[in-house]
């Protein structure tokens, strides 16, 4: 050991500085000593296997994960105790798994690691694993950084003129992770063995020729995308359904109108005084000039004059109002109370009298024409309120029947030989974003499951990087969300041989380094799995509350660990009622956190 620290000095003063360090690891610095641990009794925070992680070790791991420096409530939130412990149970299941193999850490080992500034901590697997999946998933498919390693470390500077710092590192030990030297050196010991088992996991992992070269192609080739998307919404706003379907399907169906009633019942319940209304807007273009005014008032007047002759008012609305939204819908905004229109609009409306059509109305957008269905306040039963709820829920459900109709009509004409521009009608409206049109995608490469200005699919994926020239068309419509797509390839890129030969290297390392990962992530898996299977793992949760939770029950968090009692009962799976023999715990902590203080 002293030959490593020796290589690590410059100077005499370099090794008489190392020769205090070897001194004060092996003697430590006694019961006298200051941090964790003094004056009273070592506790357990868990067991594996029988094997006990104190308490003082759940503290330096708490502090070295940051728990010093990062505000309670975002302790709380990530779940950072939890965290820290379900890692350190994860370093027992390794150490053991690596001592029964033979594996082992020298004193050299740990002080050539402190030397370095390298402090290891483990972090729970799932962690590491949602790390390396958000940082693919925001950066699209770039290399994420080295997290079989890294991900395990935390840097810490103990250099001054170009020497070992020796008293900055004591002094970093005693007074920020209020531990010992003798304490500290034996945590780096077990990292340093858990992190050795990782890397005889991860070596074993090996890529052929023809898996990196089909791994090129499936990242490398570029297509470009035509689509049609069918929203149900469109459908169900247009669809102009008769009052017997309506009536027939509530009376089919009432037990889930009943549910909409009970999952909305503050929609029916204590209303002040609503209007149920209807309006034509045409919208007047201030930039325009008078000559715009002239013709939307002229086309206002003939408007009122067709609803006076008894020409439907949904009908008109559908054909005339500028106000897409609520003209697909024969100009319904629903149940409107007052405070939500402008003042003149709102007037007017409240004014009318059931089935009645006010005169032309001006308001900031433009010129409008209201007619009242009617008004309801207080509490609306469900009885009362069940043909609006039919009417609601039958429209959705047809909405969606309409859009995959539509939808498998539109990819029946396009396999027959028809084109895309033919497919939509010109009498559907360009002017409405929820109507069908011709879309298409940029060129693009797989990154994840993401397809440009569609959304992120993993079955959508899989289709579209299959469809070629000779096929470019899915077999079905594609479902994400609510919405249909139709979509067809129109550019397709194809990778050489030549192209990966040059890139290969670096495909390698990439692929590599995931597959460690996901290699090494299934192996601790494995091992947690069976300890938990083997009811091997047992918890003391008492030293997992916050100070917060601990101040309102009259007790300090120290006192809270001691009262609780955190010595494991000889068999694990039973216990006081602060104890569990639990699963692991998952850890919601933020990928970009990586414990620095």
């Amino acid at each position: 050991m002293l030959d490593l620290f020796r290589r690590q000095a410059s100077n005499l003063v370099g090794v008489g500085i190392v020769f205090v360090i070897a001194i004060v690891f092996i003697f430590s610095f006694g019961p006298q000593s200051s941090g964790w641990g003094k004056g009273r009794s070592v506790l357990n925070a868990a067991t594996v296997y029988g094997d006990s992680i104190s308490e003082s070790s759940f503290r330096w791991a708490y502090v070295m994960n940051g728990g010093r420096s990062i505000p309670l409530e975002d302790q709380k939130r990530t779940g950072l105790k939890e965290s820290t412990l379900q890692g350190l149970i994860e370093r027992q299941l390794m150490v053991r798994r690596a001592r029964e193999i033979g594996l082992a850490v020298s004193d050299d080992d740990v002080d050539s690691s402190i030397i370095r500034g390298e402090f290891l901590i483990t972090k729970p697997i799932d962690q590491i694993l949602q790390d390396n999946h958000n940082y693919r998933t925001y950066y699209r498919g770039m290399r994420p950084p080295v997290l079989l390693l890294r991900s395990f470390v935390r840097n810490m500077n103990f250099e001054k003129e170009g020497r070992f710092d020796y008293e900055g590192f004591r002094m970093f030990v005693l007074h920020h992770l209020e531990s010992n030297l003798k304490a500290f050196k034996e945590e780096q010991r077990m990292e340093l063995l858990a992190h050795r088992l990782r890397q005889v996991v991860s070596s074993a992992v090996q890529i052929g020729e023809e898996e990196l070269f089909g791994n090129y192609v499936a990242n490398a080739l570029k297509i470009k995308l035509a689509y049609i998307r069918l929203i149900p919404v469109f459908f169900q706003e247009t669809f102009k359904p008769d009052a017997s379907d309506i009536e027939k399907w509530a009376m089919d169906n009432k037990t889930d109108i009943d549910q909409y009633y009970q999952h909305n019942i503050y929609q029916y319940t204590n209303l002040e005084r609503q209007a149920h209304a209807r309006r034509i807007l045409l919208k007047i273009d201030e930039k325009a000039g008078d000559d715009n005014k002239k013709e939307k008032k002229a086309l206002a007047d003939r408007t009122i004059r067709r609803l006076r002759r008894g020409e439907d008012f949904a009908e008109v609305a559908r054909e005339v109002s500028n106000d897409t939204e609520s003209g697909r819908k024969g100009g319904d905004l629903g149940w409107v109370p007052k405070g939500r229109l402008e003042p003149a609009l709102e007037e007017a409306l409240f004014n009318l009298s059931p089935g009645k059509i006010s005169g032309v109305i001006e308001s900031r957008e433009g010129l409008n024409i209201l007619k009242l269905e009617g008004f309801r306040e207080g509490d609306i039963s469900v009885e009362a309120a069940t043909p609006e709820i039919a009417s609601q829920l039958y429209r959705e459900k047809m909405g969606e029947d309409l859009a995959q109709g539509k939808a498998d009509e539109y990819l029946k004409r396009l396999k027959d030989g028809e084109s895309l521009e033919n497919i939509i009608p010109d009498t559907i409206s360009a002017q409405d974003p929820l109507a069908p049109k011709v879309q298409e995608t940029p060129l693009f490469s797989r990154r994840g499951n993401r397809i440009p200005d569609i959304g992120d699919d993993p079955v959508l994926a899989e289709t579209v990087f299959k469809l070629t020239e000779e096929n470019p068309l899915a077999d079905k419509p594609v479902r994400i969300g609510k919405d249909f797509y139709v979509i067809k390839l129109i550019e397709r890129t194809d990778p050489s041989r030549e192209e990966f030969l040059m890139a290969k290297d670096v495909i390698k390392s990439e692929l590599l380094e995931q597959k460690r990962i996901d290699a090494v992530g299934a192996y601790i898996k494995d091992l947690i799995n069976k300890a938990v299977d083997d009811d091997a793992i047992w918890r003391n949760t008492a030293i997992l509350t916050y100070p917060e939770i601990q101040k309102t029950q009259g007790r300090s968090s120290d006192e809270e660990s001691d009262k609780a009692g955190s010595s494991p009962p000889d068999t694990a799976g039973t216990g006081s009622e602060n104890n569990e023999s639990s699963s692991p715990q998952n850890s919601d902590t933020n990928p970009s956190d990586k414990s620095a203080d």
